[in-house]
């Protein structure tokens, strides 16, 4: 059972800049005009966000993260926006380099050709606390850059088989 414990944190548009090196050409990636991602890159991605909005986070300093943004997120988000938006990780003290220890679930994985938008919807394997990510990348002079964020903590009860088999080792 899932139950809501801290409010979500979305921001739309956000960016920063990961190298689009470890991806696949598509067999028509000439008409997309970028390179389709490789699995080992969705991860990095996901990993780097994580680690981008956690440094920002407990730094308080949320101008790297913007400077590396899309333009149109830094065109709509200052500075102050971003404070006010993810410091509620700070105040609660949440650290989300603990979540970098353990590997991504992936639920959803889309391209969004026509924007050059690539989605990624999934949860890090936590518990009691579980965190649900949603991270969309636009592809923007050769990089991905993230183009939209939202995270949620969510209680998660871990069942009895699973906390057995820890037990055990398995």
């Amino acid at each position: 059972m899932f139950l809501r414990i801290f409010a979500a944190v979305t921001i739309i548009c956000t960016g920063f800049v990961v190298s689009a090196q470890d991806s696949v050409r598509a067999q028509n990636s000439d008409s997309l005009g970028f390179s389709l991602p490789t699995e080992r890159l969705a991860v990095s991605l996901i990993y780097q966000t994580i680690i981008t909005i956690n440094n920002a986070s407990l730094s308080g300093n949320y101008a790297v993260l913007r400077s590396l943004s899309a333009p149109e997120f830094q065109k709509k988000y200052s500075l102050q926006d971003l404070h006010d938006t993810l410091n509620g990780l700070k105040v609660n003290k949440i650290d989300l380099k603990e979540m970098t220890l353990f590997d991504p679930v992936i639920e959803k994985k889309q391209i969004l050709r026509s924007e050059k938008i690539f989605r990624l919807k999934g949860y890090m394997p936590t518990a009691p606390i579980r965190l649900l990510f949603e991270f969309q990348y636009q592809y923007v002079e050769n990089k991905w850059r993230l183009f939209a964020l939202s995270l949620d903590f969510v209680q998660h009860e871990i069942s009895n088989a699973t906390a057995s088999s820890r037990e055990k080792g398995i």
